[in-house]
């Protein structure tokens, strides 16, 4: 009698869940971007929650919630309730850096997110101020271990992949530059042009939009970026084999029923292939990517693994 009772309540669970998955979505739906807002995934986040209304029926709504490298509007998301209303357009910085970073993560970035789809990959521009007097890497390089501890270093994040780019080179090249944290690329950008701070690694769809108000001195692909074909890349320059590439993809709370993730996934997926997100990203130096759902995940997981090795490699203590 009880295993009779048992099996009802798990097939009544299961249809539960089915009846939901079937009816999903019924209203709008939170996307939440955990750095400032103004910076360059809002335009695309946009983009994609029109793609839900057109495609789903009901509008993907973006929510900044910027802080602690992200880990704040991340873990909003982790511990949202796994019914696809709630999701994530996530980076690399909080689900694959911070925890091999910080302690006391307050969320398991592998357990506690579904991995739905990525949108785009991107490099990094390397920006200085148009107060500094340098014209290169090399130069810049130069004047850094003339000047020790004098420049300063903006990051968009603790964790992010600006950040262990600046941990990076300083370590290859052996200069003390003081590095400054900063909620997003968008607030560090603006200090950079202002003089306040001396040099950035922006992500490339920021930097090419104020181009003319700093100096680009590099790219960080392994190839030159379409967009910025005069700049050099950090190879070019003279720094051995410094390539840092990131993404942005969607990301869904740990437990997401199988045939929501899919759904979210499969009208991303087509609102990525519209001229209007083709013109938004490739013109700006990104290069959308497709992924289903257990791919990303196989993807995330290796992004874990290579951004633990740079750490390591950049001998970067753990953080409080």
């Amino acid at each position: 009698m009880r295993l009779t009772m048992s099996l009802v309540a798990v097939a009544g669970i299961f249809l539960s869940s089915v009846a939901q998955a079937q009816n999903f979505p019924d209203k709008p739906i939170t996307i939440i971007a955990p750095i400032a807002a103004g910076s360059s995934i809002d335009p695309i986040t946009r983009v994609m929650g029109d793609g839900l209304q057109q495609r789903l029926g009901q509008p993907g709504i973006m929510e900044n919630q910027s802080g602690a490298g992200g880990a704040i509007g991340s873990n909003t998301v982790a511990k949202a309730k796994p019914d696809g209303y709630t999701i994530l357009i996530a980076n690399g910085g909080p689900i694959c850096i911070l925890p091999n970073l910080k302690r006391n993560m307050p969320y398991d970035a592998a357990k506690d997110f579904r991995a739905v789809t990525p949108l785009y990959t991107f490099p990094y521009v390397f920006v200085a101020s148009k107060n500094l007097p340098v014209k290169n890497v090399a130069e810049l390089i130069d004047y850094a271990k003339k000047n020790p501890g004098k420049l300063s270093f903006a990051t968009s994040g603790l964790g992010e992949p600006a950040h262990l780019a600046a941990e990076l080179l300083k370590l290859d090249s052996g200069i003390d530059i003081k590095i400054v944290h900063y909620r997003g690329t968008a607030p560090a950008m603006v200090d950079v042009i202002a003089g306040h701070v001396d040099v950035l690694f922006a992500n490339i769809a920021a930097a090419v939009q104020v181009i003319k108000e700093v100096k680009p001195l590099a790219v960080t692909s392994q190839e030159r970026n379409p967009s910025l074909p005069e700049v050099p890349t950090m190879i070019e320059s003279g720094v051995k084999d410094f390539v840092v590439t990131s993404w942005n993809g969607m990301l869904a709370p740990a437990k997401t029923p199988d045939a929501v993730v899919n759904k979210l996934a499969g009208a991303f997926n087509e609102t990525l292939k519209t001229e209007a997100a083709q013109k938004l990203l490739v013109p700006l130096g990104n290069t959308p990517i497709t992924m289903s759902p257990a791919e990303f995940d196989k993807y995330l997981n290796s992004e874990r693994e290579k951004w633990a090795g740079i750490i390591k490699k950049a001998n970067i203590p753990m953080q409080d």
